[in-house]
């Protein structure tokens, strides 16, 4: 898949989604590891610089007790060090929530938090804007600029 997108010159955009009733933590730290190694070693530091990762937690992640988040912490920090170990130019997103998630969570502020204390920074941050069905919707421009402005106060950009 990665060669036919290289082939047609689209960057690809990877979505590693962590689901927790599937995988264990640490197979799931490893598989990312390998699969990180598999495209070091297959395609040139050019190309690779132009992908896109991000590593996403189901929405499970607000059903964690504290230990597990806690540990869920650690290994996302882990893994995201890792990855910019590998070419710092990697371009590397947040996990990828939604305005419910924010709205009726801390989740992200605490994960984001943890992460400042350690110096990670991201490239950019994918929002899933859904309605509280949860059913995709299109957004007018000022609620979307509200809740971007929503994010930027409450400090959950990092």
């Amino acid at each position: 898949m990665i060669s036919f997108l290289d082939s047609i010159n689209v960057n690809p955009y990877f979505r590693l989604e962590y689901t927790f009733e599937e995988m264990n933590l640490s197979h799931f730290e490893h598989a990312v590891y390998e699969f990180i190694d598999y495209i070091v070693e297959n395609y040139a530091p050019s190309k690779v610089e132009k992908f896109m990762f991000s590593i996403t937690p189901t929405s499970e992640i607000s059903k964690l007790k504290n230990q597990e988040f806690s540990e869920f912490k650690s290994t996302f920090t882990r893994i995201l060090t890792y990855i910019r170990k590998k070419n710092k130019k990697f371009k590397i997103g947040s996990p990828t929530y939604t305005k419910k998630e924010i709205l009726d969570t801390n989740i992200y502020k605490d994960l984001f938090e943890h992460l400042r204390k350690h110096d990670f920074e991201f490239d950019f941050y994918p929002i899933s804007f859904l309605d509280n069905n949860e059913k995709y919707i299109q957004k007018n421009k000022n609620e979307l600029k509200e809740f971007i402005q929503y994010l930027k106060d409450n400090n959950l950009f990092i």
